[in-house]
């Protein structure tokens, strides 16, 4: 049902998109907003930021080092895609503020799920070459997910 969901959600954002980007919508890091509205956060906010941000470009340096290629199999500029997912990591800091003081329920995942992007990093300071051992990101995955299992709670009461 949650697989289900998403799909559904994933094809309402890309009709949003082809919609939207005739009008008067901009979008600003794969989120969706007027050019007029406040920029509040949002846990909306947060969760796309933690998916495709953080968990998906770690998922395509992740594929390089395995196979040279991105998850999908695609071409990948590692060099590039690394310094995109660093240039992500700036909201760090701001949205972990947010998630303490608007959702505290969920901070001590939050920080654990970051302790392992931390662990991570560390790993892709020392090079992230096709061929080296892969990152290890099963504790993520897990912290990631009970993240989103949060966020289905507070949003649609599941």
């Amino acid at each position: 049902m949650r697989k289900i969901r998403r799909l559904v959600l994933a094809v309402m954002m890309i009709s949003l998109f082809v919609l939207c980007s005739c009008g008067e919508t901009e979008v600003k890091s794969g989120i969706f907003s007027d050019s007029g509205k406040d920029d509040k956060i949002t846990l909306f906010d947060v969760r796309d930021w933690v998916t495709d941000g953080v968990w998906n470009n770690i998922c395509d340096l992740n594929a390089y080092i395995d196979r040279g290629t991105d998850c999908c199999g695609r071409e990948y500029d590692a060099d590039f895609g690394y310094k995109q997912y660093l240039k992500a990591l700036e909201k760090r800091d701001e949205y972990t503020e947010y998630i303490h003081k608007e959702h505290p329920d969920i901070a001590e995942t939050w920080d654990k799920m970051f302790e392992q992007v931390d662990l991570i990093n560390e790993n892709l300071a020392d090079g992230f070459e096709t061929g080296s051992e892969k990152l290890k990101t099963d504790l993520f995955k897990q912290y990631e997910s009970a993240f989103d299992d949060y966020y289905d709670e507070v949003e649609y009461g599941e």
